[in-house]
């Protein structure tokens, strides 16, 4: 008799959600995920207000906005069963979170990045990479990195 294991990979999605600062979007983008049975989503453009977490039926998400304005706002989607293999989220700003999740040989640092457009001025586009910067270095070492 032969014993076979079989490996369940990490499904990873990013989505610019435009908004989910509307009545029932939160909703919405559950229903989406569900379809599509991602694990976890990087979302972009939440508008939402500060840091924390939304906990629904199925899933989390984890988010990081403006804490004045409904504008920007990253987060993550992480659906219930994939809840357990989260191992630390780090809200930086309204333009980046980031998240450490277990692997089997490596955890994963992942980083949920919105950089500004091209039309926007030198100053706050040097400032933004040199955050990311800044955040890259702090994953640890050994992680596997990946920037969305």
């Amino acid at each position: 008799m032969r014993w076979r294991r079989t490996w369940r990979c990490l499904r990873i999605e990013t989505w610019n959600v435009l908004s989910l600062y509307r009545p029932g979007a939160s909703n919405i983008l559950k229903q989406e995920m569900e379809k599509v049975q991602m694990d976890l989503v990087a979302l972009q453009v939440i508008r939402w207000l500060g840091n924390g977490t939304l906990e629904k039926k199925n899933c989390v998400i984890f988010y990081s906005c403006n804490p004045v304005k409904h504008v920007f706002g990253v987060g993550f989607y992480v659906n219930s069963r994939f809840l357990s293999n989260i191992l630390r989220f780090e809200p930086v700003n309204d333009r980046l979170f980031w998240i450490t999740v277990r692997g089997k040989f490596r955890n994963h640092s992942i980083i949920n990045a919105h950089a500004p457009t091209e039309d926007k001025d030198d100053e706050e586009k040097d400032k933004f990479y040199l955050e990311l910067e800044t955040v890259y270095s702090q994953c640890p070492r050994h992680d596997i990195k990946m920037v969305l």
